[in-house]
C-alpha cells in the first residue's frame, strides 16, 4: 500500500502485527495464486454470518455511527484497510482513523488499486468486513444486523438490487462478448453469496473466474 501514497492511513510495518492480522482475515477471506497473473478469492463462511452484495460503498457515518455504538462493547475497535497479495504485491495493511477523513481516503484508494482491497473492523477477529470486488461492486460481510446497518437496507432489499442490476445486462446470443462475460461473472457470484447464507461453518466459496471458467459458465 505503500505505492500508493497515504495522507491519513497508518501504515503498519511491524512483521508480528502483520501475521496477526493476516491470520485474523483469513478467517474470512483468502486470496490464492492459480498462476502468475491469476489468482482466486475465497470467501469462507462464518457461523451466523450473511454476505450481501451493493454497488455502492457503505455512507462513511454509517461505519462511523456503527463503531461508536459498539466500541464499548467489544474488542475490535481498530479498523483496517487491507490490499491482498496478488501480482507479486505483497500483503499490506494499513490503520485506519474513524473519520471521515480516513475512510474517504481509503476509499479513494479502492478506485486506485485492482487488487481487491479490504476493510474490516476487529484484532484477533473481525466482526465485520466490506470487500472491494472491482469498481463500484462490493461485498459486505457479517451479522445480519451489521450488515444491514452499513448496507442502510434489508439483506433481502440488496440482493433485489443487485439481481435488477444483472438483469440489466443483454445475455442473448446477439449480445457484445462483453455484456454477456458481465452477467455470467455478477450472476456466478449472486449464487456463490445466496449459498453463503446456509453454508456450513468453514465452507469455502470461490468468488473469482477467469476466463476460461467464464468461457465455460457461457457455453453451459
Amino acid at each position: 500500500m505503500n505505492h500508493l501514497g497515504t495522507k491519513t492511513l497508518q501504515i503498519i510495518n511491524d512483521s508480528e502485527k502483520l501475521i496477526q492480522i493476516e491470520r485474523s482475515i483469513s478467517q474470512v477471506i483468502r486470496s490464492e495464486p492459480k498462476s502468475a497473473l491469476i489468482r482466486d478469492l475465497i470467501l469462507i463462511k462464518t457461523a451466523e454470518w450473511i454476505a450481501v452484495p451493493t454497488l455502492s460503498f457503505p455512507n462513511f457515518n454509517l461505519i462511523l455511527e456503527y463503531q461508536s455504538q459498539t466500541q464499548l462493547n467489544t474488542d475490535n475497535k481498530n479498523l483496517y484497510g487491507v490490499i491482498l497479495p496478488i501480482f507479486g504485491i505483497p500483503f499490506s495493511v494499513c490503520e485506519v482513523p474513524l473519520s471521515s477523513e480516513g475512510i474517504q481516503e481509503f476509499y479513494s484508494i479502492l478506485g486506485a488499486s485492482p487488487f481487491s482491497p479490504v476493510l474490516f473492523s476487529g484484532d484477533q477477529k473481525p466482526n465485520w468486513m466490506i470487500i472491494c470486488m472491482e469498481s463500484e461492486f462490493y461485498i459486505i460481510v457479517g451479522t445480519f444486523e451489521t450488515v444491514e446497518h452499513l448496507l442502510g437496507c434489508t439483506y433481502a432489499e440488496a440482493f433485489r438490487h443487485f439481481r435488477t442490476f444483472i438483469n440489466g445486462f443483454n445475455r442473448s446470443e446477439s449480445a457484445s462478448p462483453l455484456s454477456q462475460r458481465f452477467y455470467t461473472y455478477y450472476s456466478f457470484v449472486n449464487s456463490q453469496l445466496e449459498k453463503y447464507q446456509q453454508a456450513s461453518t468453514g465452507t469455502e466459496l470461490l468468488l473469482t473466474l477467469n476466463d476460461d471458467d467464464l468461457i465455460k459458465a457461457v457455453i453451459g
